[in-house]
């Protein structure tokens, strides 16, 4: 006796495949399918798949936003600003030092016949005008910096929390797909179609091979460490602002739309 789903031998009489739990009946076959039979069993399945998960392509569409935002948030802010505001104000502070020691006498030496040497008038002036041109943009720089690391931080929290609650409502809705083919991390609509089209083109005779053809290149090893790094990263921010508990509820890493699309 044979499943009639996935193929394999099961013991006689048995009303459930313990494989991947189809429910068997008296009508079903009792002969293991050929090739073309589990291609067009899994060409249906497919199907199936693709009009129940492209309902939340919306979703999936923000999922990879989000993590293609947090990817991009995880290699930091450039420190330019901040490097050019401390050089500004580093300059004009120097300056204005100077003419505060201007102003102590007992900072300066005495000429020969005992006059004190002081800055000239106009000196001071071009030192002050210097001063103030160096710390201003100085200061606004420094604002400047502040308000984009604000944004920053901003972005970093709704990201990850973005990120944690979309990957809890497409998981949720995974699991509500009875005896489901595919393991959640591939249920992003883009890569079904690709495994439908390999189950098309006669370069696979089941939805499992068709994922192992598809996944055998360096391409996807590359995407699938990117998800589990982006992964790691929104952890570590969920923990920083507090918000243990979204971590609790990340049960899967969804790849990607593109994680086939080198095929």
């Amino acid at each position: 006796m044979f499943c009639y789903n996935c193929g394999k031998q099961l013991l006689e009489g048995a009303k459930f495949c313990p494989y991947c739990g189809a429910k068997m009946t008296n009508s079903e076959p009792q002969n293991p399918p050929n090739k073309v039979e589990k291609r067009e069993l899994s060409i249906e399945k497919s199907k199936n798949l693709i009009n129940y998960f492209l309902k939340k392509a919306k979703e999936y569409n923000e999922y990879d936003k989000a993590t293609a935002m947090l990817d991009k948030l995880s290699k930091g802010r450039t420190k330019i600003l901040k490097s050019l505001s401390y050089t500004f104000l580093l300059f004009g502070g120097i300056l204005l030092l100077f003419i505060i020691i201007s102003a102590i006498p007992n900072f300066f030496t005495y000429s020969n016949d005992n006059r004190l040497i002081m800055f000239s008038g106009s000196t001071i002036m071009v030192l002050l005008i210097y001063g103030i041109l160096f710390l201003c943009p100085g200061i606004v720089l420094m604002i400047v910096d502040y308000s984009l690391n604000q944004k920053y931080l901003r972005n970093l929290d709704f990201y990850s929390t973005r990120y944690f609650d979309l990957s809890n409502v497409l998981y949720l809705n995974y699991i509500n797909y009875e005896n489901c083919p595919i393991k959640a991390q591939y249920t992003n609509p883009n890569n079904i179609f690709a495994i439908q089209n390999t189950l098309l083109s006669g370069r696979a005779d089941t939805i499992n091979e068709a994922i192992t053809f598809l996944s055998n290149n360096m391409y996807c090893n590359e995407l699938r460490d990117y998800t589990k790094c982006v992964a790691a990263f929104a952890k570590e921010i969920a923990v920083e602002n507090g918000k243990s508990e979204a971590v609790s509820t990340l049960n899967v890493v969804f790849l990607p739309g593109n994680y086939f699309s080198k095929n």
